[in-house]
């Protein structure tokens, strides 16, 4: 069904990202244009009623305004085949409500021009943030979907109430909901008829980041100066926000072990104003070495000998799945978590990694894995053997079609 049919998929992000990450939404656009299906990409219209002064905040502004400039110059964008990409921009003060109407109107005759030039009629419309949801009575679709990869109103700096209001709306009119949390997959059906609310956790690229294991790969050159230390990895990829990670055991555990190498990659509070991360800038066994091209991840992930993510227990937290998980895992390392609800599914799967949530059980997580690695191969092969199985089959290849079995039991 989803060959059969193109979509209009209103983004939660950019779809090229100067931080270099790449998400759901992307990725899902990529795995459906190469399967032919046409996406017109809507780019974030964002959360926030009011916008903050953070340097990504600035960056997203400016470079909206431009791209908005464009489009009336050269229509929008197209990055690869079959992807069209829409930059709008979406005017501060929503909790005005003139200003709010004008921002829809905008949006709605934009993304009515653009699809009906480029898609087919009745396309399906894929919705990953709940202030798109009025774009469901105005666009005409054969199915619209709300796609939950976060617990939005917990985001730094939004108006909660507002975003629990258009997300209660955006419940009630999408004939499907998907959400990547159990936790919010329990919230959802106390809300809505548990039969359109589907569960399925972020999975990850598995051949490109099992590549990894290839002997050929060469470390990149800004990594090759940690490794002539000689001492082992522990890396961590993504937004190193305060709101996600908890930076202070990080810090900690890092001090604590300086016979260990600390590689973060990655930007540091992107989304968030106040992200602090002196007090592992101050250790002299941390490396932040910030964004990375994507494509060179699994150049770096070979190297490492174990990955680390240190989720804060929140709300914020229980609400997501991190994309890194099953990366990390695809790589074949084994992952030290934090024991937040929404991946307990997984990590408490010995053969993955550890679940630690205090300094100690960190250190001892760490070692523990580090030891096994450089003295007892037999075991290491074993789990690792059993990371790939699992990573296998929480691959994009495989959730397409989990999307495609949902559309298609609904049309």
């Amino acid at each position: 069904m989803l060959k059969n049919n193109d979509v209009v998929l209103i983004s939660s992000c950019n779809y090229t990202l100067h931080t270099k990450n790449v998400l759901n939404a992307q990725i899902i656009t990529d795995e459906l244009a190469n399967s032919g299906v046409k996406v017109l990409f809507v780019e974030s219209l964002g959360l926030k009623t009011v916008p903050t002064i953070g340097k990504t905040d600035v960056y997203k502004v400016f470079k909206r305004l431009f791209d908005f400039i464009l489009l009336f110059f050269r229509g929008v964008s197209q990055p690869r085949e079959n992807v069209y990409v829409l930059s709008l921009v979406r005017l501060p003060f929503e909790n005005i409500r003139f200003i709010k109407k004008l921002n829809e109107n905008i949006i709605t005759f934009f993304v009515k021009k653009y699809s009906n030039k480029y898609l087919k009629p009745k396309p399906i419309l894929w919705i990953f943030l709940p202030t798109g949801q009025f774009l469901i009575d105005k666009v005409n679709h054969s199915v619209s979907i709300y796609h939950c990869v976060d617990d939005y109103s917990e985001v730094p700096n939004v108006d909660k109430e507002y975003v629990l209001g258009q997300q209660n709306i955006i419940l009630q009119k999408a004939n499907l909901v998907i959400t990547v949390s159990p936790v919010m997959r329990d919230e959802f059906a106390k809300v809505v008829d548990s039969g359109k609310v589907h569960y399925l956790n972020n999975v990850a690229k598995f051949s490109f980041f099992n590549s990894a294991l290839k002997d050929n790969l060469e470390a990149p050159e800004d990594f090759k100066p940690v490794l002539e230390k000689g001492l082992p990895v522990v890396g961590f990829m993504g937004n190193l926000a305060s709101y996600k990670e908890n930076l202070e055991l990080l810090a900690e555990v890092a001090k604590e072990n300086s016979d260990i190498s600390f590689v973060f990659i990655g930007p540091i509070g992107s989304g968030e104003v106040g992200t602090d991360v002196s007090k592992l800038k101050a250790l002299d066994n941390v490396y932040l070495l910030g964004p990375r091209d994507y494509d060179l991840l699994p150049a770096y992930f070979k190297y490492w000998d174990v990955a680390v993510i240190a989720r804060r227990m929140n709300k914020a937290n229980e609400g997501g799945f991190p994309l890194k998980y099953f990366e990390y895992l695809s790589s074949g390392l084994p992952v030290v978590v934090t024991g937040i609800k929404s991946l307990a599914e997984f990590s408490s799967n010995p053969a993955l990694g550890s679940v630690a949530d205090t300094p100690v059980e960190f250190t001892n997580a760490l070692k523990y894995w580090i030891n096994m690695k450089r003295s007892d191969s037999v075991t290491w092969n074993e789990l690792l053997s059993k990371r790939l199985k699992i990573a296998s089959e929480n691959s994009w290849e495989k959730r397409i079609l989990d999307f495609d079995r949902i559309v298609s039991k609904y049309l």
